[in-house]
């Protein structure tokens, strides 16, 4: 291990851990003013300049540390957290002196876009910041959060007809990130619900279902992402609100239920999807769900049983035979 690793070492564990970040300004400029230029060390001077901007951020030095995190990115842009750490401190700083504040630093367009777009949607101007995210659309390489967030701000601006385009614009990218996916299923789901569209509202969280529960391992992950889900309250009253008014909504229920099994309210779940079975006996949805929410409690004979349901009545859904195959080759069943 080369001096300048050491000394980074040292001063992220003895200083920017342990909460001593004057200590660590001191250190990491030190150290910067030493070796400021050398091409044989240039990546760890990228590490350092990172490291500096932590510390300044910490200490509420936002301009600060936002030079170094510009630095740091001419140096490697692939330091790990760092757009993150830049955009963290180009918030506060747009909060104290203005969004064109940011204009005097060399951050590079496609950050700048995402951080004038999330200014714009928590100011709600959602025209501004689809504008901006549209022009994200044409640099970014990876564009399934820029789709997710245009379609939110198409659902905050109250047109739900683009919204939907563009949920489905991340849907169709078939990406391998399980909470890329669950996040688009979710908020899609969210929306049918808000505008009283409970059957498209149902497939859909069905459809979540079924892809979080070919690998069941997956399922725990998807029950602690959709607890953090804060609108799960309001669309839950949108169901009750739905059922008062016609209680055999077989797809408000179905929602409900899926909702409920989703954040993991097993009992409300079970209750949910017994009335949808009573209702409408032939629906393979609703034998899914319960087969899935026997497994969860653990009962293995009738999550089987539940799970054979489902298969004899939809037998070319290849998810419903994945899951079967699960509970009857596992330690489980």
């Amino acid at each position: 291990m080369d001096f300048i690793e050491y000394q980074l070492l040292r001063i992220e564990d003895n200083f920017i851990e342990s909460g001593r970040y004057k200590e660590a300004i001191d250190h990491l400029e030190r150290l910067l003013n030493k070796y400021p230029t050398n091409a044989e060390i240039v990546f760890l001077l990228g590490v350092a300049y990172h490291f500096l901007g932590v510390a300044y951020q910490k200490v509420n030095k936002h301009g600060l540390a936002i030079e170094c995190f510009t630095r740091a990115n001419e140096i490697d842009p692939k330091i790990n957290g760092l757009e993150l750490r830049l955009m963290y401190s180009a918030r506060f700083m747009i909060k104290d002196e203005g969004l064109e504040k940011l204009n005097q630093y060399n951050i590079n367009e496609n950050t700048l876009y995402k951080i004038r777009s999330k200014y714009y949607y928590d100011s709600e101007l959602y025209n501004q910041a689809i504008a901006e995210l549209k022009k994200l659309m044409v640099t970014n390489p990876t564009p399934w959060p820029t789709y997710m967030f245009i379609a939110k701000n198409y659902q905050k601006a109250g047109d739900a007809e683009k919204a939907f385009r563009f949920y489905d614009k991340a849907l169709s990218l078939d990406s391998n990130e399980l909470e890329e996916i669950i996040g688009s299923l979710i908020e899609k789901s969210f929306l049918y619900i808000k505008c009283n569209n409970f059957k498209d509202a149902s497939i859909t969280l069905h459809r979540l279902l079924e892809i979080i529960t070919e690998d069941i391992e997956n399922y725990l992950y998807s029950l602690d992402f959709m607890c953090d889900y804060h609108e799960c309250d309001e669309v839950l009253g949108i169901c009750e609100q739905q059922l008062v008014k016609n209680p055999k909504n077989i797809h408000a229920i179905l929602s409900k239920g899926i909702i409920f099994l989703l954040i993991g309210d097993l009992i409300e779940a079970k209750n949910t999807i017994s009335a949808a079975i009573l209702l409408a006996p032939k629906n393979p949805i609703s034998h899914f769900c319960f087969g899935v929410i026997f497994y969860l409690l653990e009962e293995p004979k009738k999550a089987i049983r539940s799970i054979l349901s489902a298969c004899a009545l939809d037998f070319t859904n290849n998810y419903y035979n994945i899951f079967y195959k699960h509970l009857t080759k596992s330690e489980f069943a």
